[in-house]
């Protein structure tokens, strides 16, 4: 993502979708997606390799039930797989969206919340508040009513996609 000799600036460029080396984390309206997809990169791999152990606990005995039953590949993803699945879905979709709301390191270290906020999250909001301006109090309302956003986020959203009886 370097400004002038980044990987997808050049791909971009060869491919005639720009005219010129876009800066990805000094445009205001390009640096949170920016972000949001070197976020995406980094957590790729974590939810591959779960999904992957979820797929390998499915028994054969099922999948094979289900084609001797007339299911083609299509009903066998959605009525065997996938409800198998489940609690790895409900796992590999709630665990990143926590950890996004707690990245702090790399947006700190390329953008410190900017340019003009942009990439201002609660964590560096936080931050800013506590050791920037020293208004502890502002800082730790922050992070009680983040902690008690994620709880009340994670219990509603296991109870609504979690595992049904």
């Amino acid at each position: 993502m370097d400004p002038q000799w980044g990987v997808i600036n050049v791909i971009l460029k060869g491919l005639g979708l720009t005219d010129k080396f876009l800066k990805w984390f000094g445009d205001p309206a390009l640096a949170m997606p920016a972000m949001m997809a070197m976020n995406i990169w980094k957590l790729y791999p974590f939810v591959m390799v779960m999904l992957l152990a979820g797929l390998q606990t499915i028994s054969e005995e099922l999948l094979d039930a289900a084609k001797i039953d007339g299911a083609n590949r299509f009903q066998v993803f959605i009525h065997v797989i996938v409800p198998h699945l489940r609690n790895v879905i409900v796992i590999v979709t709630l665990v990143p969206i926590i950890w996004g709301f707690q990245l702090f390191t790399p947006i700190w270290l390329i953008t410190q919340g900017g340019p003009i906020n942009a990439t201002t999250t609660l964590s560096i909001l936080l931050y800013k508040k506590a050791f920037y301006e020293f208004d502890f109090g502002m800082a730790t309302t922050i992070g009680t009513l983040w902690l008690l956003f994620l709880i009340a986020f994670s219990i509603i959203y296991t109870k609504l996609v979690g595992e049904r009886e």
